[in-house]
């Protein structure tokens, strides 16, 4: 939706009438249940993993990829190794059962975020793999 302000078209209203020091702390309804608001600090997180992603598939197209020079070629065959070692990484490390989890490398660590996304997905692994879905 646009807003008209003085004479200008924006595409949102501005954001220097909210009160920086109110609370976004919360929840909101969504269906049938309640979902929390995400805090600053996991909102900063988050943006600091989504750069890091951002920051590999950089490094991975600018490289010298197995010899491949097309880049988008290179990050695809990135992106396809980093799948099959999540496969790894969920079959020995999260199924061993030891009961903590270590982080996986960060191209491992972008396929679980991806799979999160899907609702799906994740609660079909949840009878397999409980421990996965714990260190979301």
């Amino acid at each position: 939706m646009l807003h008209q302000t003085q004479s200008k078209v924006s595409l949102a209203p501005s954001y220097q009438t909210l009160d920086p020091t109110s609370s976004t702390t919360g929840s909101y309804r969504v269906g049938k249940g309640q979902v929390s608001f995400a805090e600053p600090t996991q909102l900063h997180r988050h943006l600091r993993l989504l750069g890091a992603f951002y920051s590999l598939r950089r490094k991975v197209e600018t490289s010298q990829y197995n010899g491949i020079v097309d880049s988008k070629a290179k990050w695809t065959v990135f992106a396809h190794n980093a799948s099959y070692r999540y496969e790894l990484y969920v079959k020995e490390v999260v199924a061993a059962g030891s009961g903590t989890v270590s982080l996986p490398p960060l191209d491992v660590a972008m396929v679980y975020h991806t799979h999160l996304l899907n609702p799906t997905y994740v609660l079909s692994l949840y009878p397999s793999y409980p421990d996965l879905l714990r260190h979301r």
